[in-house]
């Protein structure tokens, strides 16, 4: 756990939800059949920051539902603004289908993030690298 804090905030968005799970990391799980936009993602980050204040935090994000999403919102994921709200933190995105492991080895090789994202097809494996990122 980054900060000891143990807060169970979840907020439901309209894309999907984002919880602090018991180990500390920040999570994001993508409805099925989500359309990502740029307007979602910005939701999520806010989201994100209300829950994580200014710390510095690791996030899962499991995008095993997405459907699909654009140049633009990859884009803003793979921002300055997106890095500084993670303050620092890395990303774990969790894939299953064919389908979404194209868009995040897509967004990895061709958006270049910020900050350190790996993909993963266990929720097991990505918290443990998540938690030995610390």
């Amino acid at each position: 756990m980054l900060n000891g804090s143990t807060e169970k905030t979840e907020i439901v968005l309209r894309n999907g939800k984002v919880w602090r799970d018991d180990n500390g990391i920040i999570r994001y799980t993508v409805l099925e059949g989500v359309v990502e936009r740029i307007e979602n993602a910005r939701e999520m980050i806010s989201a994100i920051r209300s829950i994580t204040g200014n710390e510095k935090h690791h996030t899962l994000i499991d995008i095993r539902g997405l459907k699909s999403t654009d140049k633009e919102t990859r884009d803003y994921y793979a921002s300055k603004e997106v890095f500084e709200a993670a303050n620092g933190g890395a990303c774990a995105i969790l894939v299953g289908s064919p389908i979404t492991a194209v868009i995040g080895n897509m967004f990895i090789r061709v958006n270049t993030p910020l900050y350190k994202v790996k993909l993963f097809h266990s929720v097991e494996k990505a918290s443990d690298w998540l938690l030995g990122m610390e």
